[in-house]
């Protein structure tokens, strides 16, 4: 067995194994979702370098084409836009929910 095609293995099996870290630890979605595309197309290649070409195919077109685009417009539209210095809507209002006292659950919203 050639040592040149281990080291190459092994290399891939990092970057797989490191994407996979970076896309946990990161706040940033999009750097995120990056590290995923990157990964996955890491992987495509250990499956090409592995003799499983339609494995590899597969995985390069759908896990870091289509996940990966897929997951960048969602972070897309996820994200609004909001003036500098507006607070978010969240830490605006507190929603408690109180116990039903007559058969009806109450919602009660607090302005704050």
């Amino acid at each position: 067995m050639a040592i040149l095609p281990m080291v190459g293995y092994t290399i891939l099996a990092l970057v797989v194994i490191s994407c996979a870290v970076i896309a946990l630890r990161m706040q940033n979605l999009v750097i995120a979702a990056a590290a995923l595309g990157i990964g996955s197309a890491a992987l495509a290649m250990l499956f090409f370098f592995m003799n499983a070409p339609y494995a590899g195919g597969f995985e390069l077109s759908v896990g870091a084409g289509l996940v990966s685009v897929l997951f960048l417009v969602a972070i897309s539209v996820a994200t609004t836009q909001r003036p500098e210095g507006a607070p978010p809507q969240e830490a605006a209002r507190s929603v408690t929910a109180a116990a039903p006292q007559n058969g009806r659950e109450e919602c009660d919203v607090h302005e704050a």
